[in-house]
């Protein structure tokens, strides 16, 4: 052990990260998978659900074998947990000039992807993406993306243009939807295919929907969410069922503007701004239904792991986005066009009125979220990244 840790101070960590690759390369190549090394990058480790989605599979892929080198913009409060076995590296302090963390963030990537000799590079969200496909040229590194919303919110006008030129030396591009594969129609890569976010085994809980009628959303307090509408049709179901009661949980800019129109439409003693929450699974342990009010999204997380705690819900249906293709409209929940408020208060009076249906559909929902468990969901991940491997090096 004496003589490992010499060699390891003389070699240093850099050249250990990659000794420990091949090695574990040559062992699992012996039952056929391939070790590889991977950078990953999103932005942050705080915010959203695409930044926990790809911490998650940092953790995973690394349990199987991979070498995984996690590149973050810069610290912050609140950051999601990482294994301590994956190198992370912060690009800077975030107090650079626009032009300078871009290319600061984009050199770093680069050179890393050189000394460390990265295999595959993935990134999520437009920024983070444009910077990797950039830093991966002139590198051994194949690069994988994923486009984590609807294409024409996430990519528009000349980030679209810039999209088609950046990206048309990628190896792969992810998407979460059929839909919004279909809409990023002209982007020519080698292979584009569609991935769905991953749900946690510990989502899977028990729970009796219809011994509530608290109704339950999580995420941030921003206009995509749209909770004002949630609030006006909440309203509405409040006349109708005096039991009921809303809490919303997430943090956000709009969070004064929302606590107001909570004063203004009279129901501050039946609507409950929450905070953050970094337990879902209690707050949907003692929920009856979970609401969804977004005018756009990707593959919700939130939605997702609601309908695995065996929630019935009611969800917006965002064009391209990810509530048209988990719930079965009457079935697992309730779709509504977006911005109506009033279609989506009479689905919440209908399951507020019928605790069967709400444990019918409940069912029905944590059933369809079977299919989405992490594991299974990492097994199509580490497919597209070895695919991409395999075609950058020429391998068979």
């Amino acid at each position: 052990m004496l003589k490992l840790a010499f060699v390891l101070n003389i070699v240093g960590f850099r050249t250990f990260i990659y000794l420990k690759a091949a090695i574990l390369e040559l062992i699992l190549g012996e039952v056929g998978e391939l070790a590889m090394r991977l950078g990953m990058y999103g932005g942050l480790l705080s915010g959203g659900g695409a930044e926990r989605v790809l911490c998650t599979l940092a953790n995973c892929l690394l349990k199987r074998g991979h070498d995984i080198t996690f590149f973050c913009d810069h610290k912050t409060r609140g950051e999601y947990t990482l294994d301590p076995g994956i190198n992370l590296v912060y690009l800077d302090n975030g107090n650079e000039s626009f032009l300078s963390r871009n290319f600061t963030r984009t050199k770093v990537i680069h050179e890393a992807c050189k000394s460390m000799g990265i295999d595959v590079l993935l990134s999520f969200l437009r920024a983070p993406s444009f910077r990797s496909a950039v830093a991966a040229r002139g590198t051994n590194a194949a690069h994988v993306l994923s486009v984590r919303n609807d294409p024409a919110r996430e990519y528009p006008g000349v980030a679209r243009v810039a999209a088609r030129g950046l990206f048309a030396n990628s190896d792969a591009i992810v998407f979460q939807t059929e839909a919004a594969m279909s809409a990023f129609g002209d982007l020519r890569v080698p292979r584009k295919t569609v991935i769905a976010n991953p749900v946690p085994d510990s989502c899977f809980i028990e729970t009796d929907p219809a011994a509530s009628h608290k109704v339950v959303t999580l995420g941030r307090l921003s206009a995509q969410k749209n909770h004002e509408l949630l609030i006006d049709a909440f309203a509405e179901v409040a006349r109708f069922d005096k039991d009921a009661t809303l809490e919303i949980f997430g943090a956000g800019d709009l969070e004064a503007t929302l606590q107001e129109r909570i004063v203004r439409v009279g129901l501050v003693d039946r609507v409950r701004l929450m905070g953050r929450t970094e337990e879902p699974s209690k707050v949907f342990k003692s929920a009856g239904i979970f609401a969804l009010s977004s005018d756009f999204e990707g593959m919700p997380n939130a939605l997702m792991e609601a309908m695995a705690a065996g929630l019935p819900c009611v969800s917006t249906d965002c064009p391209i986005g990810g509530p048209g293709e988990l719930i079965r409209n009457g079935e697992s929940g309730f779709l509504v066009p977006v911005g109506e408020t009033g279609e989506f208060a009479n689905a919440l009076k209908e399951l507020l009125s019928d605790g069967r249906l709400r444990c019918r559909m409940g069912a029905c929902a944590q059933n369809a979220m079977r299919g989405y468990r992490t594991d299974l969901v990492v097994d199509k991940w580490e497919a597209v990244l070895e695919e991409a491997c395999r075609n950058k090096h020429g391998e068979n």
